[in-house]
């Protein structure tokens, strides 16, 4: 079973991501709750965290699990597809609701995956077919395929849902000698498709990147400044 199928057996509710911060309810009340906005990152470092959540993710870690009424965890990360950075390893968190309580297990994993894989987005810019060779590795081979393009015709490959930095090359086999286009592509939350475009006279591959800020939550409902 995997974590979205426990989530959804469970029973735990999912909202839309948002940036992180600390949020104060105005109720008047000296026992005011605190409700932590969702970090819209798949990757989440343990330093971003305040101390509270800290301790939690430090209980879970030490003991195997961490139980409570209110887990503060759960308010601040999307358990069914973010990932937990401690000291650079990353875990798997597991949030679990039974009796009106809940369970934080983080378990540790050897990669970070996004929710979808990223894909490699190949176009004939060109005014004549083009036939094209495309590899994706790291060591190991993620995507080798050689596909046939009218002119302006566009197609897509699926690379890979794995975070990491990969070795994407391009090359025709109907035109443009024998070069082949090499490029270093990184899978993160900050970057988005990879792009492969044939031209008259050349090779092109690029991938889109934003500019994103770490999750930052702060006592007041402020956010830190990055």
């Amino acid at each position: 079973m995997n974590r979205r199928d426990v989530l959804a057996t469970m029973g735990i509710s999912l909202s839309t991501p948002l940036v992180g911060c600390l949020q104060t309810s105005n109720t008047g009340s000296e026992n005011e709750e605190q409700e932590y906005e969702e970090c819209y990152l798949i990757e989440i470092q343990y330093e971003w965290f305040p101390q509270d959540i800290k301790d939690e993710v430090d209980t879970a870690l030490e003991e195997g699990s961490y139980e409570t009424d209110t887990l503060l965890f759960a308010e601040a990360v999307d358990a069914e597809e973010s990932y937990l950075v401690v000291n650079d390893t990353p875990y798997e968190p597991i949030v679990e609701t039974s009796n009106e309580t809940q369970t934080l297990e983080l378990h540790e994993v050897d990669v970070i995956r996004t929710p979808e894989p990223r894909n490699i987005r190949v176009h004939n810019d060109d005014d004549r077919k083009h036939e094209v060779h495309v590899e994706l590795t790291n060591g190991e081979t993620f995507v080798a395929e050689t596909i046939t393009l009218d002119s302006g015709e566009e197609t897509e490959l699926e690379a890979t849902d794995r975070f990491g930095t990969y070795n994407l090359s391009a090359r025709t086999l109907t035109g443009h000698g024998a070069e082949e286009y090499d490029y270093r592509y990184s899978i993160s939350d900050s970057t988005r498709d990879a792009y492969v475009t044939i031209t008259e006279d050349e090779v092109r591959v690029s991938h889109t990147e934003s500019d994103l800020e770490p999750c930052s939550w702060d006592v007041t409902g402020s956010r830190f400044p990055n």
